[in-house]
């Protein structure tokens, strides 16, 4: 018989996103040998954001041109976290809980040479970046999530920030 998809602790394979865009967390099976509180899986259907999707997939632009596959994290809706794969590993921003503000995510409880790596809002050649989800919501509306550039430390409007359509 062969295994469901289940990713304990870590995203799946981004190749995984094209067939399965939406992802929940398998709250159900944390009893489940090899998975816990941090388990996802895919989403019964996977035609809409629906009110179970707790991750979805996105694309994001950079500044620099390059595009990028990323997973939204949703908590009542709203992003709270965007996880970008950049080819070898995941960066994560942050999002506040009124969705003004994005930081960048450090495992400081991690081993620096285990964190993931860390990336600054001040990057020209990441932002600003356009982050859209694949797939919309029931009601057509589609993320969109354009993350500016931070000016540099010491001018009059430093502080990383968004808009969100």
């Amino acid at each position: 018989m062969a295994r469901p998809l289940r990713f304990t602790g870590c995203w799946p394979p981004v190749d995984l996103l094209d067939q399965y865009p939406n992802w929940v967390f398998a709250s159900d099976e944390e009893c489940e040998p090899d998975q816990d509180e941090t388990t996802i899986k895919p989403e019964g259907q996977q035609t809409f954001i629906s009110e179970e999707t707790d991750v979805t997939a996105a694309n994001v632009t950079l500044a620099s041109g390059v595009n990028l596959r990323a997973l939204l994290s949703l908590f009542n809706g709203k992003v709270v976290a965007i996880d970008v794969y950049n080819g070898h590993d995941w960066w994560r921003l942050c999002g506040a809980h009124d969705q003004k503000l994005w930081t960048p995510h450090v495992e400081t409880w991690k081993p620096e040479n285990q964190r993931r790596p860390v990336v600054s809002l001040s990057d020209r050649e990441l932002f600003p970046a356009i982050v859209n989800s694949r797939l919309p919501f029931s009601d057509g509306r589609h993320i969109t999530i354009t993350i500016l550039l931070e000016p540099k430390p010491n001018s009059e409007s430093a502080g990383p920030w968004y808009k969100f359509w």
